[in-house]
């Protein structure tokens, strides 16, 4: 499927998002009456926290990336599963509709002319006889079985709705995680590259020493070694490297291995630079640490869940409708005749009620509303777990949150007295008061811990980006745009 032929689809199905996802006109289950919470989950510990859920919406903007912004919009254009997920929810319309009709009257026309061959007594050749119906029919729904299946469309329509937000969520997520990872690479590999130069050079210092008498074979088989530990790393971070671009590509719909030159022209190009500047987005503002209960509710797949509440219950109330007597009430009205205006004249209509029930099943129809009563059950169940799994992303976000700041703060710590070391020992070791080796261990915790720092700040980047999506940010998006060209999205 092209990208313009994905983006019709989303731009179908993104108003249909926007009119299956509104709160149901009743008041919805309470999140702490479905499930027992934390006592700092059911009060705004923040006076900031009620301006959060607007913030959460377009969270990948706080990263200041206009790179990854733009990937994002690209995905929510273009990504297949988000295409998917679309068409599941103009499907789930469709069905809606259906169920609706099923509760109105249905109207049938036939009119079948018919050449009669043989000659009427008195008649002058062959003659058309005109044979017409008209049929009306209507279930008049007494025990609301048709209304309740229209009451579970609707609500699979909204669950659907919710479906393609958990679904876009979930793909903002991916390429913003993979966008990390490929900024991160690209920053780890230029350090590989610099320390691979400077060791180079130092070989070639104790290569010319070796020639000259003043160092032994062993300084220059060591030095060999930790140049050929360093060269092994280049090309297993370009393969990472690539991977992740890779990974990128089929998030937003391209071919793999067709967007690092488009994702370099767009990123500055990385450096080796001091301990702590590594150019990784970074958000200066995080949400407010009390999250409310009501803020747990913008997650799609909570809403999802609380709608497929409501299915079950629908699908209980058509089983149970499906036990009682069933009514029907029709009308014909029809006629013969060999013109039109004389088959007007020979019309004639008759109404028919039916009652009908069923006296003995064998206990099938008790044993379907028994299923969808459990069904129910384990709707509400299944409400209860998505609930404790949203508490769970909040609690293991905020804690990777934490960790990462702290990892930061301590990692750049560790870089800055490995730095500082490896200068002194370089110094020392010019001047001779130095082992070759000590100088080559400092170089190597040097390099390491510059690493650690690089990939630090890549853990806390996608700790600030898990804790949006689990508070439920990336799903009311407005049209998104395209590289090449604005979608045809209203």
């Amino acid at each position: 499927m092209t990208r313009a032929g994905a983006s019709a689809i989303v731009a179908a199905a993104l108003p249909l998002a926007a009119c299956a996802t509104p709160a149901p006109r009743t008041a919805p289950p309470s999140i702490i009456t479905a499930q027992a919470l934390p006592a700092h989950y059911a009060i705004i510990a923040s006076p900031n926290a009620g301006e959060t859920a607007a913030d959460l919406t377009l969270w990948w903007r706080r990263f200041d990336d206009p790179t990854l912004t733009r990937l994002i919009e690209v995905a929510l254009a273009a990504n297949q599963d988000i295409v998917q997920a679309a068409a599941r929810l103009v499907q789930a319309q469709a069905r809606a509709r259906a169920a609706g009709a099923a509760r109105l009257p249905t109207l049938g026309i036939v009119l079948d002319p018919a050449r009669t061959l043989t000659r009427p007594a008195g008649a002058i050749g062959p003659r058309t006889a005109l044979d017409g119906a008209a049929s009306l029919g209507w279930d008049p729904d007494l025990f609301g079985g048709l209304a309740s299946a229209h009451r579970g469309a609707r609500a699979e329509l909204r669950a659907a709705g919710y479906d393609l937000a958990t679904v876009q969520r979930a793909a903002v997520a991916e390429v913003a995680a993979s966008y990390v990872s490929y900024r991160a690479l690209e920053v780890r590999l230029v350090e590989a590259r610099t320390a691979l130069s400077g060791q180079r050079a130092l070989l070639d210092v104790i290569e010319h020493r070796y020639a000259i008498g003043i160092a032994v074979a062993a300084d220059v088989e060591r030095a060999k070694l930790q140049l050929f530990q360093i060269e092994a790393r280049v090309p297993a971070l370009d393969d990472a490297r690539r991977r992740a671009a890779n990974r990128i590509a089929v998030l937003i719909d391209r071919p793999p291995g067709t967007i690092e030159s488009m994702l370099k022209a767009h990123l500055e190009a990385p450096r080796s630079a001091p301990c702590g500047t590594a150019p990784l987005p970074h958000a200066d503002m995080l949400p407010a640490a009390g999250v409310p209960a009501d803020l747990l509710r913008r997650r799609p797949d909570v809403r999802a869940a609380e709608q497929r509440i409501a299915v079950a219950a629908a699908n209980a109330g058509v089983a149970r409708a499906a036990l009682q007597p069933q009514l029907s009430l029709g009308a014909v009205i029809g006629g013969a005749a060999f013109s039109l205006p004389s088959l007007v004249d020979s019309l004639v209509s008759t109404v028919v009620g039916r009652i009908s029930q069923t006296l003995f099943d064998g206990g099938r129809g008790r044993a379907m509303l028994d299923e969808q009563r459990a069904a129910a059950r384990g709707a509400i169940a299944a409400y209860r777990a998505t609930i404790l799994t949203a508490l769970e992303d909040v609690e293991n976000a905020r804690s990777a949150v934490a960790a990462g700041a702290s990892g930061v703060r301590i990692a750049k710590e560790a870089c800055t007295a490995a730095q500082r070391n490896a200068a002194l020992t370089r110094g020392a070791y010019e001047i001779g008061l130095s082992d070759l080796f000590i100088l080559l261990d400092a170089d190597q915790q040097a390099l390491a811990e510059r690493d650690a720092l690089i990939v630090a700040k890549a853990d806390q980047a996608l700790a600030q980006m898990q804790l949006y999506v689990a508070l439920g940010g990336g799903w009311a998006i407005p049209a998104p745009q395209t590289l090449d060209r604005p979608p045809r999205i209203p």
